[in-house]
């Protein structure tokens, strides 16, 4: 066998022969460059955003401004929204009719619906999802009605034309919506339905059947506040309408809040996982360490608060000679927001929450006003 020490020290003059004797050989392939390594450059960057977003600068504080608890748009999925998804998943896969979703207000339903839509595209991809916002008008005309609808997807043509020229441009919107995915379902998801009324639902049951005749079938998700959504069923039994019922109010679900602390803390638990709650996006900052990083980074996370923050909200339902049972998502959220506003003076290691904390961060989210 060749040393590699003494193949390694070949004269140039004996490896130009060797070359020689080979005329046909293929050329030597060129020494490969490094490649960067990709694995490494991400780690770099992502310090560097850490740094940025974690260190006191400029850079956090426009975070800070755009930070998704800043401006109140949380919505990290919570026990409900979970049970919720389930019901509509259920619901594409059946086709079933008449759903609709009931809930307290400010229970989060409005949050529920745009989570709903993000997961519905990546479950059901080839699956058309429309987001209808019910609004309650003074003159309310069939003009508004299909000039909502096309607002609320987005169309330019939504205060183009005559009644008649809406109407057929919504039909063909969804029409082409379906198509685009090769679907013979649209799938409507309704908020704050208790605004509309027999005339509205009326409409929508027209504008279903004229889809059945391009052969593709409207399923409706209804989401409204539990009392006066069970009043408008009511009234439209009373008024002879099972037509409408069974198209779009069948069956009543309870959409609910939180009613125990072991769902408020895997709530609070996503605050502090940033596969949930990562703020920058496609960060590892999780929303509570944003705001506590030097407390997250000594072990502390908002799920210890836990108890805390529960027994708080129980002695104002107490208080109120009421049972906690259902905490609507803009409570907790409110809380957890006022809370970490206050605290971030303290961030430290070692932090850990007091109950005077919690008392005055939940009495300022306005839960106690709903109490009555």
């Amino acid at each position: 066998m060749l040393n590699p020490v003494v193949t390694a020290a070949t004269p140039p003059l004996n490896r130009q022969r060797s070359r020689r004797t080979s005329p046909l050989s293929a050329p030597p392939a060129p020494t490969p460059q490094p490649a960067v390594d990709e694995a490494v450059a991400q780690a770099a960057a992502l310090r560097e955003v850490r740094q940025a977003a974690l260190e006191p600068g400029e850079a956090r504080d426009r975070l800070y401004v755009d930070h998704p608890v800043t401006r109140n748009e949380v919505a990290v999925a919570t026990p409900p929204l979970k049970e919720a998804y389930d019901i509509i998943e259920s619901v594409v896969v059946h086709r079933d009719p008449g759903t609709c979703l009931l809930g307290d207000f400010r229970s989060g339903k409005t949050t529920t619906i745009n989570r709903t839509v993000c997961a519905l595209n990546e479950t059901f991809p080839n699956l058309p999802v429309g987001k209808a916002l019910a609004k309650d008008h003074d003159k309310f005309t069939q003009g508004t009605f299909f000039s909502d609808l096309l607002g609320d997807a987005g169309h330019s043509g939504e205060q183009r034309g005559t009644v008649q020229e809406k109407r057929i441009r919504c039909l063909n919107m969804w029409i082409c919506h379906a198509r685009e995915l090769d679907s013979d379902r649209y799938l409507l998801l309704v908020d704050e339905g208790q605004n509309w009324g027999e005339r509205q639902w009326t409409w929508l049951r027209d504008l279903a059947n004229d889809l059945h005749e391009k052969n593709v079938r409207l399923i409706t998700v209804t989401f409204g506040q539990t009392w006066e959504l069970r009043k408008l069923r009511q009234l439209l039994l009373a008024r002879g309408r099972t037509d409408l019922i069974g198209r779009f109010l069948l069956t009543p679900r309870a959409f609910r809040g939180l009613r125990d602390p072991e769902e408020l803390r895997q709530t609070l638990q996503a605050y502090d996982d940033p596969a949930q709650s990562a703020y920058p996006i496609a960060t590892d900052i999780s929303y509570s360490e944003f705001f506590m990083p030097q407390a997250f980074k000594g072990g502390w996370r908002l799920a210890h608060e836990t108890d805390r923050m529960w027994n708080e909200f129980k002695a104002i339902a107490i208080s109120k000679t009421k049972i906690v049972d259902s905490i609507g998502m803009n409570w907790i959220n409110g809380a957890v927001r006022n809370f970490l506003f206050a605290q971030m003076p303290l961030d430290g290691p070692g932090f850990v929450g007091k109950p005077d904390m919690w008392h005055l961060a939940v009495r300022l989210s306005g839960y106690e006003d709903t109490l009555f």
